[in-house]
């Protein structure tokens, strides 16, 4: 599947007609039914009426996110930014294991295949993968829908996002059934290292260890 077929899945999910639509969602049904990893951080700085992402993975549940405006150009895209944000949040996935980008982020295995229907129901239209947009221009006014999500989509070809309505979330938590293995690294503090065991264990995840 090219990133082109991707961004023209994408695009007809949100034409005006239903036909179209439909036809956009059946293509993309199956998207979602893999096994993903979800980045947790340790520690997480945010609002206090959000949960902590390990708050969210004691609760099995996704922890979404905002868009940050920090390294957006573009008058256009921070507009279109305020407007996700404003209604939306999105968690990244990933198709493989990837490389860590500091060490207070961890790794979470899902697998989407596990999810329940009622979970398969409300995700599957809400799953995409990344696209390599970063050098683009969206066609769109920024009040579009497509122009609105494109910011959420921006990513490498090994990305995934889940984008949901705040009013779906919880604060910023959605809970799912899929949770199989937690990733351990080897330079965690003892007393993190404790904590992510014992998480693993009221989860009944297994546990990988990683070295760096």
């Amino acid at each position: 599947m090219s990133q082109k077929q991707i961004y023209e899945n994408f695009v007809e999910l949100f034409d005006d007609n239903d036909l179209v639509k439909m036809k956009a969602l059946l293509y993309k049904s199956k998207w979602i039914l893999d096994k993903f990893y979800i980045p947790y951080q340790i520690v997480t700085k945010g609002e206090a009426t959000i949960f902590s992402d390990l708050d969210c993975l004691l609760n099995s549940a996704l922890p979404f996110r905002l868009i940050s405006k920090a390294s957006v150009q573009s008058e256009k895209a921070k507009e279109s930014i305020d407007l996700f944000n404003k209604g939306f949040m999105y968690s990244k996935l990933y198709t493989e294991l990837p490389t860590r980008p500091n060490n207070n982020t961890f790794y979470v295995e899902v697998d989407f295949r596990k999810l329940k229907k009622e979970y398969y129901k409300q995700l599957v239209a809400s799953f995409f993968y990344c696209l390599d947009l970063r050098d683009d221009i969206s066609p769109y006014k920024s009040s579009d829908i497509r122009s609105t999500f494109r910011q959420a989509i921006i990513g490498n070809e090994n990305e995934a996002v889940i984008i949901l309505p705040k009013k779906k979330l919880d604060h910023n938590s959605f809970e799912i059934s899929g949770f199989t293995k937690i990733y351990i690294y080897n330079d965690v503090t003892e007393k993190e290292e404790i904590m992510l065991k014992k998480i693993a264990n009221t989860l009944n995840l297994q546990m990988v260890p990683v070295h760096v």
